[in-house]
């Protein structure tokens, strides 16, 4: 029996605004303050947002206060200290006057003491797609929805002492088909944490959680996915710790990405291996960059379109073979193929043109440098580039398969690096949903096994 992750905030329909709480407001700045009730509210949209709209009596004083060029500080009860704040509009009547704030570094943090001990907490995932998981044992769960049953998607990830349970919300499918049909952002799945010996926690360590499965979860979407509004609770089962803030999302556009929604498990096996190598010394900045690249090639260079994201993919790439090499001693070749390659070959990752890429073995047979996947990525790239014509083919129709060819080494670097030997969904091939297959190391492991038997 599973029992549910009850969320605090819950998105009725996609881009709608969710309030999350009235509190006392105190706005401070040159030494002058005022009262007022502030309302929270959580904006959703092509981004996401947190503003307060404070409401004070004192006029006058409100006026000047969002007039002045002085810094503001909103100080809202239940908070410790107060946050620098920008004020975005103000609304004045002959009665009262309405001041609507924005947190400065994008986060309102609730804690009376944030030496506070925590013993669980609870996080909303924003724009998360709705998953199962097909398989022998599946940790999904039955709920009950009138006179019927519903399966609803559910994985545990861990990590060293960490458990973090992943619910998919009731109404997540309805939001998802939403979201396919107009864009935007919705809660789709709430998220517990804890540790698996059952002791407390501090509030600086759930965030370091929260940024490891903030990258986790972006990597297996293949856009960046926010985690909005952490919950903490004592032993008690108390409130102690509130942080309304958003981190760097993406609105809700389909896409590729190695996880396949059938098959959620897979998230489960990759965590543990993706957080070590966050972590790992000579690979984290190098992983870090080549992430943020990815996901903004993803987004065909985040509306500069897919020729630039081929740039932006090269670059992740190269920053990654180089890290590998530096980290197992070997020497860095000089030319951007070469460094690739040689990564390739240090994590028996494939470099050999795939047959299906039509066009791709097309320029291949038509120009004798185009020799591998490597040397096709390079040098379309390079075409795009450099000014002066390099190749004696037309590369327009190389530019999408190759920019799909260069995302797909990212993620079996990716992959690899983190120790993930499952299946996975080929972007180069993948034609349904639950179409997976092994990555390329793993069916050199089965083998491996095969021969020692």
């Amino acid at each position: 029996m599973v029992d549910r992750n009850i969320p605090k905030y819950v998105s009725e329909q996609i881009n709608a605004p969710i309030e999350l709480g009235y509190r006392k407001a105190e706005i401070s700045s040159n030494g002058k303050t005022i009262s007022g009730r502030g309302c929270a509210r959580l904006h959703l949209g092509p981004r996401e947002r947190v503003v307060i709209t404070v409401e004070v009596e004192e006029y006058f004083e409100a006026v000047k206060i969002s007039y002045s060029k002085a810094d503001l500080m909103l100080k809202l009860e239940g908070a410790n200290n107060s946050t620098a704040v920008i004020s975005t509009q103000t609304r004045a009547t002959n009665e009262k006057c309405e001041l609507k704030l924005l947190a400065r570094s994008g986060t309102f943090e609730l804690c009376r003491d944030r030496r506070i001990r925590l013993k669980s907490a609870i996080l909303h995932l924003v724009n998360f797609p709705a998953f199962v998981c097909l398989c022998e044992n599946s940790p999904d769960f039955n709920f009950e929805d009138g006179n019927r049953l519903r399966r609803l998607g559910r994985v545990v990830l861990t990590h060293e002492e960490w458990r973090i349970e992943i619910q998919e919300l009731p109404h997540a499918q309805e939001i998802v088909k939403q979201l396919k049909s107009a864009g935007g952002s919705g809660i789709t799945h709430v998220a517990k944490v804890d540790r698996r010996d059952g002791k407390s926690f501090s509030i600086s360590a759930l965030r370091r959680v929260i940024g490891d499965l903030h990258h986790f979860l972006s990597f297996a979407r293949g856009q960046w996915t926010s985690i909005f509004g952490p919950v903490g609770y004592d032993a008690r089962d108390a409130i102690v710790y509130e942080s309304w803030g958003t981190l760097l999302s993406a609105p809700w556009q389909s896409g590729y990405a190695w996880l396949d929604v059938h098959h959620g498990e897979h998230l489960a096996e990759a965590y543990t291996g993706f957080v070590t190598m966050l972590h790992a010394k000579q690979l984290r900045e190098a992983v870090s960059s080549a992430l943020y690249w990815y996901l903004r090639s993803n987004r065909g260079g985040d509306g500069a379109g897919i020729d630039s994201g081929l740039i932006l993919s090269q670059a992740a790439l190269e920053r990654l073979s180089v890290a590998v090499l530096s980290s197992s001693g070997s020497t860095i070749p000089k030319t951007a193929g070469d460094k690739i390659r040689a990564a390739c070959l240090e994590l028996k990752i494939p470099i050999a043109l795939p047959r299906h890429l039509k066009e791709l073995q097309k320029a291949k047979r038509a120009d004798g440098n185009l020799s591998d996947a490597i040397n096709m990525i390079v040098g379309v790239r390079n075409e795009l580039v450099h000014p002066k014509r390099r190749m004696v083919v037309k590369i327009a129709p190389l530019i999408v398969p190759c920019w799909q060819l260069a995302q797909w080494y990212i993620e079996m670097f990716l992959l690899k690096l983190s120790g993930y030997n499952g299946r996975y969904s080929n972007r180069l091939k993948a034609q349904w949903v639950g179409e997976v297959e092994i990555v390329p190391w793993g069916n050199e492991r089965k083998s491996s096994r095969k021969t020692a038997k």
